[in-house]
């Protein structure tokens, strides 16, 4: 009986000691919500740390944006990506716009026109896709992941249309560019006669012209470099096809197989899709409206009609003219009377408290708003002079010039506040797009408040890779 009770009187001693223990962590738990926010908001800062150090800049903005987006790294050349009247075009550019499409997801473009930098990139997994034709047999295949063909080409032979078209009996000189993945180990031309290849360190537009001009007798090339160069060098023709086909294919991300089959399903139903044929057409035919137009004799190396006005300006400010081009491209694909949903208004879309500082408004006209804009982008470039690196202070001025440099300024706070550098971008750009949130919009250091950053995010990804692409391809 007394070992009953004493038992009985340790088992409620016990349970009243396991309630107090809860009551009193209860407590805390409130305590220290108060003092650092829910459990939920603690870790969601914790990870947000973690996410801005541990993670590339593509997948940030990713995560950071919530958005299913395809980042692809693209070459710019004559057939699959170049402009026209400051609109990206080419084959591979609309395929994938195309795929992202169908997909239904979002798709941003990285333009590099350096091809061993680009072939580097090949071994980062920073990039989803990346749009460059590889080397044939390459040992390095074996490390690469790569999508279903594409498409193909062929090798083919360009000479002068004056050219004797019979096998000449002469020594053959033929020209390739040293970039060239054409395997010559089984090429065989004009039998029985003799003939000297010999790589060149150049591109392919550089060859087309020096065969035009004399200094070549003959070009070996693929025939999509070949379609769209021929339609503007209208004395060169093609002579003979010969070699194995090239087949086509993207280099894709390893780890991403979801992702990589739903692409590799796409391309293989898509390529029974009269679309297909349709962009093929459009593409590969000398005769087609989109050749001519972009490549034709007349072939132009502006961007806009208001080249001239904007070069005049960004001399006299120090900015590179492409830059503003590509801006101006943003901001109202160089129409005049544009008129933006917040007042801002003209070809600059510049906003009336900003203009009146440049002593522009709606009645002025385009080359003073041009002038105007340009100099406030000077202006903007000034402010951020603390930024030694200037590729990394124009994203910093072209974000400002959309959001105004308030937010942008809040951003390299909130990045010293968290220990990032405050010089880099792609840290900026992470803190911007959170000023939406409270915990960050509210901060001590944060003086202009809630922002959805992630608006200019965008568009700093948008102008600097128009503004790549104007100056991969024009000077």
């Amino acid at each position: 009986m007394s070992c009953s009770y004493g038992l009985t009187k340790f088992i409620i001693l016990k349970k009243n000691k396991i309630n107090l223990i809860a009551v009193a962590l209860f407590f805390c738990a409130i305590f220290l919500t108060g003092i650092f926010g829910s459990a939920e908001q603690v870790l969601q800062k914790e990870n947000t740390f973690s996410f801005v150090q541990g993670k590339s800049f593509e997948d940030n903005i990713k995560q950071i944006l919530n958005e299913d987006t395809i980042s692809v790294l693209l070459c710019p050349n004559a057939t699959d990506c170049f402009f026209y009247q400051g609109t990206p075009l080419g084959f591979q550019y609309d395929l994938l716009k195309e795929m992202a499409s169908s997909l239904k997801k979002k798709i941003v473009f990285t333009i590099n026109n350096d091809k061993e930098e680009v072939k580097k990139e090949c071994f980062t997994n920073k990039f989803d896709i990346i749009a460059i034709d590889n080397d044939k047999n390459s040992l390095l295949d074996y490390y690469l992941t790569f999508s279903e063909v594409h498409s193909s080409s062929f090798p083919i032979l360009i000479a002068k249309k004056t050219a004797n078209k019979q096998t000449p009996s002469q020594m053959i000189d033929i020209c390739i560019s040293q970039e060239s993945k054409i395997d010559l180990t089984s090429f065989v031309l004009f039998e029985d006669k003799k003939w000297n290849v010999t790589k060149q360190n150049s591109s392919i537009e550089e060859l087309f012209k020096k065969v035009s001009q004399g200094e070549e007798q003959y070009l070996i090339c693929y025939a999509h470099e070949a379609v769209t160069m021929l339609a503007y060098y209208d004395d060169l023709t093609t002579v003979e096809q010969f070699g194995e086909e090239l087949q086509r294919k993207w280099i894709l991300r390893n780890s991403n197989v979801a992702l990589n089959k739903e692409i590799n399903n796409w391309l293989t139903k898509y390529k029974r899709d009269k679309k297909y044929k349709q962009l093929c057409q459009k593409y590969f035919s000398v005769k087609s409206p989109a050749i001519v137009r972009s490549f034709g004799k007349a072939k132009s190396t502006t961007i806009s009609p208001f080249d001239d006005i904007i070069k005049k300006y960004a001399l006299k400010y120090q900015i590179d003219w492409r830059l503003v081009a590509a801006i101006i491209c943003q901001e109202s694909k160089f129409k005049t009377n544009v008129e933006g949903n917040r007042g801002s208004f003209g070809i600059m879309q510049l906003m009336p408290s900003t203009a009146s500082v440049y002593s522009v408004d709606t009645s002025s006209s385009v080359e003073a708003q041009i002038a105007a804009g340009i100099h406030y982008l000077a202006d903007l470039d000034k402010k951020y002079g603390f930024i030694k690196d200037p590729s990394e202070r124009m994203k910093f001025v072209v974000g400002s010039y959309n959001s105004g440099p308030g937010h942008i300024q809040d951003a390299v706070r909130l990045c010293k506040q968290f220990n990032t550098d405050p010089n880099q971008w792609e840290n900026v750009a992470v803190y911007l797009a959170l000023k939406n949130s409270p915990d960050y919009y509210k901060h001590d250091v944060v003086y202009h408040g809630y922002y959805l950053g992630k608006h200019t995010v965008k568009y700093v990804n948008k102008v600097m890779n128009r503004y790549k692409f104007y100056a991969s391809v024009i000077q």
